[in-house]
């Protein structure tokens, strides 16, 4: 692994490349789940309609294929950015602003502190990034859902890659959900840490409020 973890900071000459990463197989899986959508729904036409010749047969599996032939061009571009950026190292242009600008990055170490946050995390949680650095992470998890946080991070320890929806607390008490794709990191088997990308799903609510 590039970086190194030292203090809590993360000293990295490309600070978001794992963050890079995890945004692109995050999409690299959506457009693999919209390809096969697309792909079953070109199939349920096909056997609804058969071999009729109506009119509207037809354009209904005209239709289907078309939406099969994008989603299928869509996942192919999305690919080849992925595998480009993870064995070239190839950086798509733009993407790190729109890392930067739609994604809230919380990288962390084994012991659940943070290495980076950049300014799109710290708004989430209404501080600064600077503010972050080397505090708890679960500072910002309410106290009821702390056993749930806990677990969800001994998950990741054992390299569990799943999403999760969860609720955080910004500094202002304020309660905000968010969708979670965290990617463990290992340094030659060893836990180091991990890189989360964040979406917002629900606005701000008042202190511990749904």
């Amino acid at each position: 692994m590039e970086s190194v973890i030292r203090s809590g900071i993360m000293h990295d000459p490309i600070p978001n490349r794992h963050a890079l990463e995890e945004l692109w197989r995050v999409r690299l899986e959506e457009a693999r789940v919209a390809y096969e959508r697309a792909r079953n729904a070109l199939r349920e036409v096909r056997q609804e309609f058969g071999s009729e010749a109506n009119a509207g047969g037809a354009y209904g599996v005209h239709q289907a294929l078309r939406a099969e032939n994008i989603a299928l061009t869509e996942y192919l571009r999305v690919l080849r950015i992925f595998t480009d950026l993870v064995v070239a190292g190839k950086v798509p242009d733009g993407t790190l602003c729109q890392v930067q600008d739609r994604y809230g990055i919380w990288i962390i170490d084994a012991d659940g502190r943070t290495a980076y946050a950049n300014d799109r995390m710290a708004q989430i949680l209404g501080t600064s990034p600077s503010a972050l650095l080397g505090h708890d992470s679960f500072d910002y998890v309410f106290h009821e859902d702390a056993p749930d946080a806990q677990r969800l991070f001994a998950a990741k320890k054992h390299g569990d890659a799943e999403s999760f929806r969860f609720r955080l607390r910004r500094k202002d008490g304020a309660a905000i959900w968010v969708e979670v794709q965290g990617t463990p990191m290992f340094n030659d088997g060893k836990f180091n840490g991990i890189v989360g990308t964040f979406r917002v799903t629900r606005a701000v609510r008042g202190a511990g409020g749904e």
